[in-house]
């Protein structure tokens, strides 16, 4: 049996949205791959002011543009504020809702997200956030009427080796306490951010596929030295598909009927 992106989900892209060169060389490599979901990041919450931003709104532009060609794309954008939701629905274009750690706790934007319907949202943890608080405001989202995918990214602890501590453990807990057990949601695990470093990309993909995860969210880029965000955690085109054939290996186990 062989890696089904339809049973092991893989959302892609980099950290930001850059050009448009850049972005259709990631879509050119996903699509070649099966891999319909692709990260588009409009708006980047920063910590510093002098940090880059995202290109905003103006990225729409190039979205349409690749969109045309690949019709098959589903785009994964974070909201941040309301606004960002009515920018987005306007566009016509389809969208995964991405919720950020910093806004997981944001009441006001979870229940305009909510007041949707059929809609899919990744929700990330918090990085305080404990496994209770995460469940409970889940319900904001309206999970059965809109598709709730929770996604872990690792959480901040006394530990520093990583950038988060990688909340491997929290793929087990929710499998077994998410109250919406069914199609409506899923469990997405963030290597990328977890760890904030590279060399731990790939494993760390390999572990969450055999805790029970239901896909990864992961950061790549034609040239990840020089990205423009988070270059250190972002992986080359390469290396994913080294991940790629971990997966093809695990599923001979991982997926058995």
């Amino acid at each position: 049996m062989s890696f089904d992106v339809n049973k092991f989900k893989i959302i892609s892209g980099s950290c930001s949205l850059e050009t448009y060169e850049e972005t259709l060389l990631q879509t050119k490599y996903l699509q070649s791959k099966n891999i319909n979901f692709q990260r588009a990041m409009l708006w980047k919450p920063r910590t510093s002011k002098q940090s880059f931003q995202g290109v905003g709104s103006d990225g729409l532009k190039i979205l349409e543009k690749i969109s045309k060609e690949y019709p098959n794309i589903t785009w994964v954008t974070e909201v941040m504020e309301n606004d960002h939701i009515d920018i987005l629905k306007s566009s016509g274009l389809p969208f995964i809702y991405q919720i950020g750690t910093r806004n997981c706790q944001n009441f006001s934007l979870l229940k305009k997200l909510g007041n949707m319907k059929n809609e899919t949202f990744l929700y990330k943890r918090g990085m305080s956030q404990t496994i209770d608080e995460y469940i409970s405001a889940t319900s904001y989202l309206e999970p059965g009427e809109n598709n709730v995918w929770l996604c872990l990214r690792g959480i901040r602890t006394f530990d520093d080796s990583m950038r988060n501590t990688p909340d491997i453990g929290a793929i087990l807990t929710l499998k077994e306490r998410f109250e919406y057990l069914d199609n409506s949601f899923k469990i997405i695990f963030d290597p990328s951010h977890a760890t904030g470093d590279r060399i731990y990309v790939r494993k760390m993909i390999a572990i969450a596929a055999i805790a029970g995860a239901d896909g990864v969210e992961v950061e790549i880029h034609s040239d990840p030295d020089n990205a423009k965000s988070d270059a250190k955690q972002t992986i080359s085109f390469e290396e994913l598909d080294k991940s790629i054939i971990d997966l093809n290996k695990l599923s001979l186990f991982l997926y058995k009927e």
